[in-house]
């Protein structure tokens, strides 16, 4: 995050460790990535597993892949996306576990 405070807006204009021209996205983001490709608008909101192969579809391989994390007391929207589960898990962590990131290019 390089000392910037979680944001909410979409986009989130929070560059973080993302390269120039590029932000961490906000779960509104998140939100509305996973609602194009197909969790209904009254599911979007929910904490837990959601939506049937959107998990596959966010990591483009429906073999699967490897799970993994890095271990403040802040906390921010996260997702995880299981190799043996294709649904979308969002839930709400630490900042200090360190997962892996994606970075969303600048309009």
């Amino acid at each position: 995050m390089n000392g910037t405070t979680s944001s909410y807006g979409n986009p989130s204009e929070v560059q973080g460790v993302c390269p120039d021209g590029w932000h961490l996205p906000s779960d509104e983001e998140w939100k509305e990535l996973e609602m194009y490709l197909g969790i209904s608008p009254d599911t979007v909101d929910a904490i837990g597993l959601r939506g049937i192969i959107i998990g596959s579809k966010l990591a483009s391989s429906p073999e699967g892949w490897v799970d993994g994390y890095l271990n403040s007391n802040e906390r921010a929207w996260g997702r995880h996306i299981y190799s043996s589960n294709s649904s979308v898990h969002r839930y709400m962590n630490v900042k200090s576990d360190g997962f892996s990131v994606r970075c969303v290019k600048d309009e």
